[in-house]
């Protein structure tokens, strides 16, 4: 099958950037997202928290601890089995 591209102007489709593919694909984000960027500890550390809350807020669990898909589940883990040395 001939690629409707010229051949010099060919992408690897697989290297290609999220939004060059998602042209075929449709969004590859949700609606509403914009993408923000950590530029200092402080900023990585309210996005971090940001993040670990996002199960409470939505009801799935009491504490960020409790979701075991979280960075704070597995610091509880390895601070218990630390403890229990």
């Amino acid at each position: 099958m001939a690629s409707a591209m010229p051949t010099g102007r060919r992408m690897n489709w697989a290297s290609a950037p999220a939004h060059v593919r998602s042209r075929d694909a449709g969004e590859v984000w949700q609606a509403g997202f914009s993408e923000v960027r950590s530029t200092d500890r402080e900023s990585f550390l309210q996005h971090r928290s940001y993040m670990a809350q996002n199960p409470v807020r939505a009801g799935v669990v009491d504490s960020p601890e409790g979701y075991p898909y979280s960075f704070t589940y597995l610091a509880k883990q390895k601070s218990a089995g630390a403890e229990a040395r």
